[in-house]
Formats: structure tokens, sequence, C-alpha cells
């Protein structure tokens, strides 16, 4: 399996968290980030572990949408919680989820609104998404996992022709960051 491009020191150096993030799985190409953190979740992997990569080849937002980015050009992270709290409160975490990513990308430098209950936009156009799923581990635990998908470095030809008019990168609104540092402002938020 190829090595991905995520710098992980690059991350660790602006990681302010306690548990979030502290376990970084990071992947070249996945079917979905997602996916991987359900897996991870199943084996008892710790709490607050995120995962990276570079490229999903069965990424989704809501209601089954496909969240396409190019490799390496885009963010493309889950992280994966077990839940401490009563089942109807879950229905608060795409809201929090949604509320850290704009967080986390103004400390960037970006100029963004959050289109409840789950679009990141910038300038009218759509720079992030996220996706919140929770379920019942075995036994009687539940957990949840949050993906999100920023758009870092694309330029307009990079996306797909239908995209072009709606969507938009950190890099299209002049904010020159990396990955990294949005996924660690992200969980630095949250």
């Amino acid at each position: 399996m190829a090595e991905a491009l995520f710098d992980r020191t690059a991350f660790r150096a602006r990681l302010a968290t306690r548990a979030l993030g502290r376990v970084l799985v990071a992947r070249a190409e996945t079917g979905s980030t997602n996916d991987l953190a359900w897996d991870a979740l199943a084996r008892g992997i710790p709490d607050g572990a995120a995962f990276v990569a570079d490229a999903q080849t069965r990424g989704r937002g809501r209601e089954g949408r496909a969240w396409v980015s190019p490799p390496g050009q885009g963010l493309l992270l889950s992280v994966a919680v077990r839940l401490g709290c009563e089942r109807d409160a879950t229905g608060l975490l795409p809201l929090v989820a949604g509320l850290a990513l704009v967080q986390g990308l103004e400390r960037c430098g970006a100029q963004v609104e959050l289109k409840w209950p789950n679009d990141v936009m910038s300038g009218g156009r759509k720079l992030a998404g996220v996706l919140c799923e929770a379920r019942a581990l075995p036994g009687a635990d539940r957990a949840a996992v949050i993906g999100v998908g920023v758009n870092v470095t694309q330029r307009p030809e990079d996306f797909a022709e239908a995209l072009r008019g709606r969507a938009v990168s950190l890099a299209m609104s002049g904010v020159g960051v990396g990955r990294e540092r949005v996924a660690a402002e992200f969980l630095n938020a949250l």
C-alpha cells in the first residue's frame, strides 16, 4: 500500500487536543474514511482516533451523495468517538461538528458561513461538508464517526464541470494553507 502524502509532523505541530487526532491513521487511498473509522472502532481503536486519506473511491455525503476530491488536494478526514451521552443528544453532533469546522477554517484565515446543517460555504459556493453517523457497537456502546471533506488546493479545472460554478477551494479563496493545518484546526475547535 502506498504511503499517504499527509504530513504527520506538520499536523502534530498544530494539534492542541488531548485525545482527538492523537491516534492518526493516514492512507494514500481508501474507500471511505468513515468506513475506515467504523472498521477501526469495531476493533477497539482509542476514542478520538482520526483517519485521513489522500483519495477516496467511495467518499460520501448526506443522502448518499458522492464526495469527490482529486488525490491530495482536499482534506478527507473522519474522527471516531464513543458516545457518553443520551441517544437523543447525538442529533446535536452534526451541528457541533459544522460549527467546529467553521471555527477551524476561520482560524486558517477563511471567510466562511455554515449552511445548516452540514455545508460550509465561502462566497456562496460550497467549500466543505460534514457527515456524521452514529450507531451501536457490539455490546452496548454507541459511537459516532464525524466525517469532513474540505476543498483545500483545487483549482477550478479540478472540479467536475457540473460543480465548477458551485464549488470553491481554500486556494481559490486566497487562503494558502495545507490539509494538515485544516485538520488540526478543525480538531482543536471540535
